[in-house]
């Protein structure tokens, strides 16, 4: 039970963020015990362009702007950025009198590292606003059946695991299995949980804007963000596809969050970059 008002009162500025929203509650009380409450006045510099950012704020109330993007009551302003290590591409400002809860970028990375309650809701939310992956190019002359190298350098190869280290996807590897689909079969089933991604291997998939083929990856995103698959998607050949079950996804990045980490500032660099 939290006692301190001023602490239950940031608990629930946290919660009231989508993504944070079925978190642990002694996970958001590590995550307020490092805010601290700051006041803006209208027209004060918050976040200078072209640097760094040192903190992310959650505006409370009153609202900060950068050129003609907003940000209002329970946004988050420069976390991207944080996630990244990329500076701000314009100065933040106050557009009036603004109250927001600054976390420090070094206090951030720290408690993704050292939380796994905290680092997967991060990727949930990241990973809910991603655009769709594209296909990556396989080794040629793929064995049949696949061994552990090639499970390894398969995952190595997609964009959600680029730059994390071996010993990470190693784990991911040992986890991953070949599945075989029937023509007419379906690897996704639209409106279902999504319990598992898919890269396929040989063969064709129907996907909802055209043919899928050997490197595309399904269902991903979808399975980082708990969220259903969005469309069917059933073999138009007979195909192979390399499966990764959500739970061993969870459990190597609770085994190894620094992977989780890279790929938080993977997803955020896209992002950042898209400003979206």
């Amino acid at each position: 039970m939290v006692e301190d008002p001023f602490v239950l009162r940031r608990v629930m500025w946290l919660r009231s963020l989508r993504w944070l929203a079925c978190t642990e509650l002694a996970d958001l009380v590590l995550v307020a015990d490092n805010l601290t409450e700051v006041r803006h006045a209208a027209g004060a510099l918050v976040l200078a362009s072209e640097a760094h950012p040192v903190a992310l704020h959650l505006v409370v109330d009153g609202e900060l702007a950068s050129g003609a993007r907003t940000w209002g009551p329970r946004s988050l302003v420069a976390a991207l950025e944080v996630l990244a290590r990329r500076p701000m591409i314009a100065p933040v400002t106050a557009t009036r009198e603004t109250r927001t809860l600054q976390l420090a970028a070094g206090e951030a990375r720290e408690i993704l590292e050292e939380n796994f309650g905290i680092l997967r809701a991060a990727l949930r939310g990241l990973a809910d606003r991603m655009p769709a992956i594209p296909a990556t190019l396989l080794p040629t002359a793929l064995p049949d059946p696949l061994g552990f190298v090639e499970r390894l350098t398969i995952l190595r190869r997609q964009l959600i695991f680029a730059g994390a280290r071996l010993d990470a996807l190693a784990g991911l590897a040992h986890a991953s299995q070949e599945v075989r689909i029937a023509r007419g079969g379906a690897l996704a089933t639209g409106g279902m949980p999504a319990l598992a991604s898919f890269v396929i291997l040989d063969g064709v998939a129907n996907g909802p804007r055209g043919a899928l083929g050997p490197g595309h990856a399904i269902g991903a995103l979808e399975t980082l963000a708990e969220l259903p698959y969005p469309a069917t998607i059933d073999a138009r050949t007979p195909l192979r596809a390399l499966e990764t079950g959500a739970a061993a996804i969870f459990d190597v990045l609770e085994d190894y969050p620094d992977l989780g980490v890279t790929m938080l500032a993977g997803f955020a660099t896209m992002l950042a970059g898209a400003h979206v």
